[in-house]
């Protein structure tokens, strides 16, 4: 609770006393001066003769606000209610997900620690990084343009036995465990698949995927456009498929680091090749003269 402030009839402050010492002398101050410089310890400057003011002061701003001209903010319709059909609106259950609700994953604690933020807005802030990133403009600034019909046109080797599983974060069968739910349903989970077009172009293009095959290493999936899902199923291989939880730098580099291991194969192959059929008819046998 504030001390109150002094008043003239109080006892004075040291300001008061000092002007009192200078009485008589040309540093002396008039009096109604050194009434109103009096200060409170916890409160503000209070003139002694200004009750109105101290009145207005604790009934807050006036009440009389002019709103003419004022833009009104439109009400948003709310489409999660449904009428009871006796006049009252209750909230509708949810709409029923037609793919798994998979997050991103991290290596984070469950608990919240000092100075860290919580799990769920490292999931979130990771979710949203991998949604802006375009996978097509990765793959293109490190060298690898699917959408160039000529591209790899002269590779003989296949690509698939160059893959580096260590850059995935899951192996094939725990992503398909992934579209479980609770009650044991399966919903199929959201990628981005390669698409390879008649002229041997290919493109990155929406698709769900449904199941894994351990033999052939291959998932069903079926494209999507418009938010509608392809009758027909297509067999694609590991790394033609971006999961879209999946980090789509290091998926970027996984395909690098495949293509160049290939180079590196098919380079070695054809130095051992020319080294094994060179001429040796003009070369002497070790002992002869």
């Amino acid at each position: 609770m504030g001390r109150p402030a002094t008043t003239a009839g109080d006892t004075k402050s040291p300001r008061s006393l000092r002007t009192s010492e200078h009485e008589g002398s040309m540093f002396a101050a008039p009096q109604h001066l050194a009434v109103r410089a009096q200060r409170g310890i916890y409160s503000e400057v209070l003139k002694p003769t200004s009750l109105t003011e101290v009145q207005l002061a604790t009934r807050g701003p006036s009440g009389r606000v002019s709103v003419a001209g004022r833009n009104e903010i439109p009400f948003l319709p709310v489409g999660n209610l449904r009428s009871t059909g006796d006049g009252g609106r209750v909230l509708a259950p949810p709409v029923p997900h037609t793919v798994a609700d998979v997050k991103p994953k991290v290596v984070e604690p469950f608990e919240q620690s000092p100075a860290h933020p919580p799990r769920k807005v490292t999931v979130e802030r990771r979710r949203r990084l991998y949604a802006s990133l375009n996978i097509e403009e990765l793959l293109v600034e490190r060298g690898i343009n699917y959408a160039d019909p000529q591209f790899d046109s002269q590779r003989w080797l296949p690509l698939d036995p160059f893959d580096d599983t260590t850059y995935d974060d899951r192996c094939p069968e725990e992503w398909i465990l992934l579209g479980y739910d609770e009650q044991k349903h399966f919903l199929p989970l959201e990628a981005k698949g390669l698409r390879r077009q008649v002229g041997g172009s290919g493109t990155w293009e929406d698709c769900h995927v449904y199941s894994y095959d351990g033999e052939s290493n291959m998932f069903a999936v079926r494209w999507v456009k418009d938010n509608r899902e392809s009758d027909e199923s297509v067999k694609l291989l590991r790394m033609q498929l971006l999961f879209k939880v999946e980090d789509p730098v290091k998926f970027a580099d996984r395909l690098v680091a495949a293509h160049q291991s290939r180079r590196w194969a098919e380079s070695l192959i054809k130095y051992n090749y020319y080294i094994d059929n060179m001429p040796t008819d003009d070369i002497k046998a070790l002992g002869e003269k």
